[in-house]
């Protein structure tokens, strides 16, 4: 074999290798993905399409969608129009082999259980064991972009839909193996807006590994109009809101089975409907009575100044059962009114 001819069969065994490589690869990762996402216990996911990048070593994931079977929702449980995964070459260098993700467009769907049905949770399946079955790496940040999330109760009267739009988040050091993670090593940074409407921010320390919850959280909801909440009141609390605003601060610290922090509550001129000038004008007196009662505890309990019913309400105990100390709660409404009137901050440190 001449010199000519064997740079001839090099070229054609490279050229072979990189058809290959796009078009037979994309597909044997697609049928696997697909078969360990059809496989799942109480649950079904499907990816319509898979495209690989050799040269800039990354792979895109299309129109993901995973179901939860006997849910109380026809919603799925999370769609995504598209998942990239790109390794970071320069990790190479260190001996590992470190992802990228960006989720764009996903959405997760929660939903109450109702006749039998299950309640949509996402619970049974340890996800970051999933996530390392598709993602054979080690994770070093994920990205959502546009996402969306829904709390569902189609059968509640009126039906309920509370949602988290446009949010963007930041999850970094969610490392797929546990022997990779220290102490809380995942960090997550959450922006979204509020059914359309307020600004909420959530900071989370955690570690995805451990059996029971273990995580450092923090939330805050700022200028959330109480009207909006309206369809939820009605279907579970006998509370009409008609208006004002509503800022929300809670603070958790979950550790090996146990949960212990607060939620900060804050209205400010909030406004109670009666049944008199309710569209519907039905005489509903549970309603009537929790409405004036409402109106009451607002006029003596607020604070004048900032026009504002707050109060600071302590929990703690186990986490699928937590206990909350009413008395501090009932304390902190007198608090805010003749002390000092809460701020929307985290007690733990300044804002």
């Amino acid at each position: 074999m001449t010199k000519k001819q064997k740079w001839l069969v090099i070229l054609t065994v490279t050229l072979v290798v990189i058809v290959g490589g796009y078009v037979v690869l994309p597909l044997a990762m697609k049928t696997y993905i697909n078969h360990r996402l059809e496989n799942l216990p109480n649950y079904r996911g499907h990816v319509d399409g898979l495209s690989v990048s050799l040269l800039a070593g990354s792979y895109q994931l299309q129109n993901i969608t995973l179901e939860q079977l006997n849910s109380a929702t026809n919603e799925p449980l999370f769609t995504a129009t598209t998942v990239d995964v790109a390794i970071l070459w320069g990790s190479l260098f260190k001996g590992l082999i470190v992802a990228e993700i960006a989720a764009h467009n996903p959405k997760i769907n929660f939903a109450a259980a109702h006749a039998g049905k299950e309640a949509q949770s996402g619970f049974g399946v340890n996800w970051v064991n999933v996530v390392g079955e598709i993602t054979p790496f080690r994770i070093d940040r994920l990205e959502i972009i546009n996402g969306e999330i829904h709390y569902y109760d189609h059968f509640s009267n009126p039906p309920v839909n509370i949602y988290l739009s446009k949010t963007q988040a930041t999850l970094t050091n969610l490392a797929n193996s546990d022997k990779l993670a220290s102490n809380r090593p995942s960090h997550l940074v959450l922006s979204a807006q509020a059914m359309d409407r307020s600004n909420l921010f959530t900071d989370v320390f955690f570690n995805p590994f451990k059996k029971e919850a273990d995580f450092k959280l923090k939330l805050k909801l700022i200028a959330f109009p109480v009207k909006a909440l309206r369809n939820f009141m009605h279907a579970y609390t006998p509370v009409d809101p008609s208006g004002g605003t509503l800022d929300l601060v809670i603070e958790a610290n979950a550790e090996k089975g146990n949960i212990e922090g607060y939620v900060k509550p804050l209205f400010h001129e909030l406004k109670l409907e009666h049944w008199e000038t309710a569209s519907d004008h039905k005489l509903q007196p549970l309603r009537f009575f929790s409405n004036t009662m409402g109106d009451v505890v607002n006029f003596l309990f607020r604070n004048q100044a900032e026009n504002q019913l707050a109060s600071k309400v302590p929990f703690s105990g186990k986490i699928d059962d937590p206990s909350v100390d009413v008395l501090s709660a009932v304390l902190n409404v007198l608090r805010n009114a003749f002390v000092g009137a809460f701020k929307p901050q985290f007690d733990s440190a300044k804002d």
